[in-house]
C-alpha cells in the first residue's frame, strides 16, 4: 500500500521540494525524516534521511532508503533501492538496485560555523580531510547515470588533505616542499582522470577557493610559499609511475 500523507507534520517550506507543500516523514523506526511533497507517494517500509527529499509526483516503495541530501523529483519511480549522499533522481527509475552509493568513504556530519574557527577546521572522521570540504567535495562530484565520479572524489580528498598538511606545517620547510612535490605527482593523476589539463586546473581552482575560505587559511599558505624556491619540475614519466601506484594505495585505503 502506497500512503500520501504520512507525515509527523505538514507545512510549506521555501526550499525543499523547490517551495512545494512537503511534510516531514517519519521513518519506520519513529525517528523524523526528511521532506516529502503532499504530491509524492512514498510507502511505511521506506527510510528517508533528515536532509533528503522526495518532491513531485514520485512513487517510492518497497525497503528503499534515501540517505545524504539525496533528492528525487518528478515521476520516480524508486523500488527496493539505496540512494546515497547528493544523488539526484529526476523522472527515472531505479529499481532493485543501488544508485551510486558513495561507500569508499562515509560521510561526516557538517560541522557549521565550529569548522571555520580554527586553522585547520573540524575533521571528526580523523581522515585528514576537512568534514566541510569533504562534504562539498561529495556534493560536486557526486555520480550520474552517464559517469562515474569516484576517481575524482579520491583525488580530489587527498588533495585536500595534502592542503591541510601545508597548513598544519607551513612553518617547517621540509614538510612543505615534500608536500608540494605529492601534489606535483597527484596532478598528473587528476588530469588522467578529468580528460585534461583544463579540466584538471577547474576542478583544482574550485577546492581552492572551498578550501581557503577564511582569511588565516588565505595567509597560512602565502606563508608556505616562501619554502618553494629552487623546488624543481619533476620528469613527466617519473611522475606518472608515481601518479599509478598512489591511485593503486589510495583506492584501496578508501575502499
Amino acid at each position: 500500500m502506497i500512503l500520501s500523507f504520512l507525515f509527523v507534520t505538514t507545512v510549506l517550506a521555501a526550499n525543499p521540494c523547490d517551495g512545494a507543500k512537503i511534510g516531514y516523514w517519519k521513518n519506520p523506526d519513529g525517528s523524523r525524516g526528511g521532506s516529502v511533497a503532499s504530491t509524492a507517494k512514498v510507502s511505511p517500509g521506506v527510510i528517508v534521511g533528515p536532509e533528503a527529499q522526495v518532491c513531485g509526483e514520485a512513487v517510492v516503495s518497497g525497503k528503499t532508503q534515501i540517505f545524504g541530501r539525496a533528492k528525487i523529483s518528478g515521476k520516480a519511480k524508486i523500488h527496493n533501492a539505496k540512494i546515497c549522499q547528493s544523488s539526484q533522481i529526476n523522472g527515472f527509475d531505479v529499481i532493485d538496485s543501488d544508485y551510486y552509493c558513495q561507500t569508499e568513504d562515509p560521510e561526516p556530519p557538517h560541522p557549521g560555523e565550529l569548522g571555520k574557527k580554527t586553522l585547520l577546521g573540524v575533521d571528526s572522521d580523523q581522515d585528514g580531510v576537512r568534514d566541510d570540504v569533504e562534504i562539498w567535495i561529495n556534493d560536486t562530484y557526486s555520480n550520474t547515470p552517464q559517469e562515474n565520479l569516484e576517481l575524482i572524489r579520491i583525488i580530489q580528498k587527498e588533495t585536500a588533505r595534502l592542503l591541510n598538511e601545508i597548513l598544519k606545517f607551513k612553518d617547517v620547510k621540509s614538510k612543505v616542499f615534500q608536500t608540494t612535490e605529492s601534489f606535483i605527482t597527484l596532478s598528473e593523476c587528476h588530469m588522467d582522470a578529468a580528460g585534461g589539463a583544463e579540466a584538471a586546473y577547474e576542478n583544482a581552482e574550485a577546492l581552492d577557493i572551498v578550501f581557503f575560505d577564511v582569511s588565516d587559511r588565505v595567509l597560512g599558505k602565502e606563508e608556505s610559499k616562501k619554502h618553494l624556491v629552487g623546488l624543481r619540475a619533476t620528469d613527466r614519466k617519473t611522475t606518472k609511475k608515481s601518479c599509478l601506484l598512489l591511485l593503486k594505495k589510495l583506492k584501496k585505503k578508501d575502499n
